[in-house]
């Protein structure tokens, strides 16, 4: 079956949305992507709802002018304050993420000693989507919800540094979770996955992120697949007025 070629918008506060994108292209090969980084306001996770839900009515206005046949929020926190509004306001379909806790649906909870943490930005965990997921997929409450205050703002300077730069300060942030027995960790922010393998090691967890399934969501709604053709990635921060040609490493935090 031969398929069109597609323009997808992507924004997120930071570099969080590569986790997703690392996906997509996998799905999406020969597609072209704009991916805008609202780098100076990141991290939304402390961020007001008023405040956020500002932002991605701006940022969807300037992928709409690139005219983009989809737009993906990858990122948990604006998803849970403006996704809704922004579907309302713009003809043009829109993909959020969510932490995954659906998830907990396929873990043998019948299994001794199943034991999954939520992690979540401050904004995402006080949301009142959040609260709605948990109520939703989490009836018999064997989710522990956990917000990290500061783990995004540590991957930004991680993906800038190099990891060695702020292993010690992230191992801070996830200390309260050591020694728990959590057996499973649902990454509830686009930033989490580009560190998977740190927070599996020191929590000895294994990690669940939602980018698979997300990525499948966008070419299910588009009804597009693989093309013969180049990948394109257009990338800007929210303070340029272009975009630019954009060739990352696949992001993998060690």
């Amino acid at each position: 079956m031969a398929f069109e070629q597609k323009r997808i918008g992507i924004f997120d506060s930071g570099i969080g949305g590569f986790s997703i994108w690392k996906e997509l292209i996998k799905e999406l090969s020969g597609h072209q992507f704009f991916y805008i980084s609202d780098v100076p306001n990141s991290p939304y996770g402390n961020k007001s709802s008023q405040f956020i839900r500002q932002r991605a009515e701006v940022l969807s206005n300037e992928l709409l002018k690139e005219k983009v046949d989809i737009i993906l929020l990858a990122c948990n926190t604006a998803t849970a304050e403006a996704i809704d509004g922004l579907r309302d306001k713009f003809n043009v379909p829109f993909v959020g993420i969510e932490p995954f806790v659906k998830s907990i649906e396929s873990l043998d909870l019948g299994e001794n000693n199943i034991r999954p943490v939520v992690l979540t930005t401050r904004a995402m965990h006080d949301s009142v989507r959040f609260k709605e997921l948990i109520l939703k997929f989490d009836k018999d409450k064997i989710l522990t919800p956990h917000a990290c205050d500061n783990l995004a703002s540590l991957i930004e300077v991680a993906y800038k540094k190099g990891l060695d730069s702020v292993e010690k300060e992230i191992e801070e942030e996830l200390k309260p979770l050591r020694d728990k027995n959590y057996t499973h960790a649902i990454l509830g922010c686009t930033h989490y996955p580009l560190i998977s393998d740190k927070i599996a090691r020191y929590l000895n967890v294994e990690c669940i992120s939602p980018c698979l399934p997300v990525s499948k969501r966008v070419a299910y709604i588009l009804k597009a697949g693989p093309i013969d053709s180049r990948t394109e990635l257009y990338f800007k921060t929210s303070n340029q007025e272009n975009f630019e040609t954009f060739s990352p490493a696949l992001l993998s935090l060690k």
